[in-house]
């Protein structure tokens, strides 16, 4: 249980769905991610990325963000098949399971906040030293020692250690039992969750739901307009807290918050979950994201002087304009969509750099549903079929950096 004298916020977390899938490799291959990897942001489709004045959401909405000293959730689970996803959320944080939060430190830097069921994590940077605490106690933690705390069964819970090759500047918090990682170096953070948090999410990182119109969706489970409006309904506010967090936090409270989108019946859904191979629920969504694009476009326009007048990498920048989107091929007589959405570039914009890379498709014969399922995604629609039988491979080029055309 979190400490009591915590504030309190309208979220509440259920026990976790059954371990039914891990994402990790052994420890060994996990150790191979390396600076290079959290710092250039390659933006994984599975990954949040809190950068220094602007946040890539799960499903890749981007907008500003502005901190201060206050506490915010970026990540907090909750059940997905307890919970009604269209009603408020009244809990409090001592319920949490698994929840990550970030506050900025009056040095410039970034604390993290871990509450893994009841194990609280903190990273931090101290006298240019990342330092990590487990449950107030610092542990020792160097490249060629790590942290590992297990349970009463001596089975390991979590993982921290320095990346190699990042003399000491990055430090990655990784977890097999709830199958999700935090890579940190003092400013940024990037969250990499597996499918088990598939609509089962809320925070700043967004609904995690492969539809970016719903990342607002407030403690409330309705939709704000304005990111600072909508940052502030996760910011942990307390008596002394101070900063735009408390100002916003107000104004959100009085600003127009609509209801989610209603969902349409399962029928209507040419690709849901049951098709996909998962057990069918109300709020699966098609990954529509054209709308959103113009939007997330002008705010990186806005940001961007400001990016590289603060000393921002052309990496960096030219990385904020990927997607993922889910790709078709025609052969033979069959359609055939990737697995799993897989890199694009921005609309209005162009790739800088490409690689070749083998995914893997799920086939189906020519017919008007596949033709269907062929326009949806056209259309914008980003469907998953990791549970789908694998048909064979195909070789993408895709961009591995994008820039305004």
């Amino acid at each position: 249980m979190l400490p009591s004298n915590e504030p309190k916020m309208a979220m509440r977390t259920q026990r976790f769905l059954p371990h039914y899938m891990s994402m990790w490799r052994n420890i060994e291959s996990q150790r191979q991610w390396n600076e290079h990897s959290m710092l250039q942001y390659t933006q994984e489709e599975n990954s949040c990325t809190l950068d220094k004045d602007q946040i890539v959401t799960f499903d890749k909405q981007v907008y500003p963000i502005f901190l201060g000293p206050v506490q915010h959730v970026l990540m907090v689970s909750y059940n997905k098949e307890t919970s009604e996803p269209h009603r408020h959320m009244s809990m409090t944080q001592s319920s949490m399971e698994t929840a990550v939060l970030a506050e900025d430190s009056d040095d410039g830097n970034r604390i993290i906040t871990s509450y893994l069921n009841g194990r609280v994590v903190v990273l931090r940077k101290s006298n240019n030293q990342l330092v990590a605490t487990v449950n107030g106690k610092t542990v020792r933690v160097t490249e060629s020692n790590t942290h590992a705390e297990r349970d009463d069964n001596d089975k390991v819970v979590f993982e921290i250690y320095t990346l190699p090759g990042s003399s000491g500047d990055s430090l990655k918090l990784v977890s097999y039992t709830y199958d999700f990682s935090i890579v940190y170096n003092g400013r940024r953070v990037q969250i990499v969750a597996s499918d088990r948090y598939r609509n089962a999410v809320r925070g700043l990182c967004g609904s995690y739901n492969s539809n970016p119109k719903t990342d607002f969706v407030t403690p409330s489970n309705c939709l704000l307009s304005k990111p600072e409006e909508f940052t502030a309904t996760y910011a942990l506010i307390k008596e002394d807290s101070r900063g735009p967090a408390v100002e916003n936090k107000r104004k959100a409270e009085q600003a127009e918050c609509r209801p989610l989108p209603s969902q349409k019946p399962w029928h209507r859904n040419i690709i849901n979950d049951r098709e996909a191979g998962r057990a069918w629920t109300e709020n699966e969504m098609w990954g529509y994201h054209q709308n959103n694009i113009k939007k997330q476009q002008n705010r990186l326009r806005q940001n961007k002087k400001h990016n590289q007048e603060e000393g921002a990498r052309p990496n960096d920048l030219e990385r904020n304009n990927m997607i993922y989107r889910t790709r078709v091929v025609e052969e033979g007589g069959e359609i055939c969509f990737t697995t799993r959405p897989i890199p694009a570039c921005r609309e209005d914009t162009k790739p800088t750099d490409r690689k070749s890379k083998k995914y893997d498709l799920y086939c189906e014969e020519k017919n008007d549903e596949s033709v269907a399922k062929k326009n949806r995604i056209e259309d914008g629609a980003n469907p998953d079929f990791t549970r789908k039988p694998v048909s064979r491979s195909h070789m993408f080029q895709v961009p591995i950096a994008c820039s305004a055309a």
